[in-house]
């Protein structure tokens, strides 16, 4: 290193030595200090491999990142299901909303009927139609109602047809 900075620099080495021994110290602090920050470097990065390795095994629910997770199929009503429903007098949106619980709840169709879930729904769901259907008025057929015009009106929209020299003098009461 010495014989490198002599060169790069053109210095005497006799005659400069405090300088040249003062420079050879910078450059061994500053590859100290790239290799401590290099090293600082590799260990931040082993660390953050370590936690995204952590977190991919905890999102997996504690299994090793290549495991497969066996499916489970999603309990579904069948047409003839859903027909036996409609025929003990369920409507379509209270079969939708059973399917959705069976889905929640991983439960078959004949036990999420007698979940909590879908028991509270279709309470609420039926006090919500009764109010819907008690809140409208009942229909008597009347057509629109016309609004009272006034008689100042009426004679000034009478008094502007009339032509030209005619006058119009409403009766006095």
């Amino acid at each position: 290193m010495k014989t490198e900075i002599l060169a790069n620099y053109g210095i005497d080495y006799d005659a400069n030595q405090e300088l040249v021994d003062k420079m050879i110290e910078d450059r061994f602090k500053d590859e100290e200090f790239k290799a401590a920050e290099k090293n600082k470097t590799a260990k931040a990065r082993e660390l953050l491999d370590d936690m995204t390795r952590a977190k991919e095994f905890y999102k997996k629910g504690g299994k090793p990142k290549g495991a497969k997770e066996p499916k489970q199929a999603d309990p579904s009503l069948s047409l003839e299901d859903k027909a036996y429903l409609f025929g003990r007098g369920y409507t379509r949106t209270e079969v939708r909303h059973l399917e959705k619980v069976m889905k929640i709840t991983k439960k078959p169709w004949d036990k999420a009927i007698s979940d909590s879930l879908f028991t509270s729904w279709k309470r609420d769901n039926d006090i919500l139609i009764q109010r819907r259907g008690s809140s409208l008025g009942a229909s008597r057929g009347g057509g629109s109602g016309k609004e009272k015009t006034n008689e100042e009106e009426m004679t000034n929209k009478f008094s502007s047809g009339l032509p030209k020299g005619f006058k119009f003098t409403p009766k006095k009461k």
